[in-house]
């Protein structure tokens, strides 16, 4: 039984390893409307639906509220909030996040991507909510 347990365990040691190894500082950059700003940021990058979705750590752990509540509420989003861009800005905005814009630098190159801002520790990209609110969404349309 425990050579059992020891086999898990290496098996699933790895798997904390990269876990926590996929949220390092990345080089991101904002537009302030008259130049780019350069910074770093701490995020993780998880496999998505054909790309990699950009998810804060303390979200990573479930650690960030209005991602954490459960069983997920139905959202009711209100016509005012349907005249925002994609389903994932839509979804950002009816939970009371804010979204950003930025550019982050990964494999010699600029990738564009969003965030949808809870709080400063707190974000997941509009992508990621998109998937995670797919079902529980309700766009009026009165």
């Amino acid at each position: 039984m425990p050579n059992k347990f020891i086999l898990i365990l290496f098996f699933l040691w790895p798997c904390v390893v990269l876990s926590a190894s996929d949220c390092p500082s990345w080089k991101v950059r904002t537009h302030n409307g008259q130049k780019y700003v350069e910074r770093q940021m701490v995020f993780c990058l998880v496999q998505g639906r054909g790309h990699k979705n950009i998810i804060s750590p303390s979200c990573m752990k479930d650690n960030c509220r209005p991602l954490n509540i459960s069983p997920r509420p139905i959202l009711r989003l209100p016509p005012p909030v349907l005249q925002i861009g994609t389903p994932g800005a839509r979804i950002c905005a009816g939970l009371g996040g804010v979204l950003e814009l930025f550019d982050y630098f990964d494999e010699g190159s600029w990738r564009t991507s969003d965030r949808c801002l809870f709080s400063a520790k707190n974000f997941v990209d509009s992508d990621y909510l998109s998937g995670l609110f797919k079902n529980h969404t309700i766009f009026d349309q009165n």
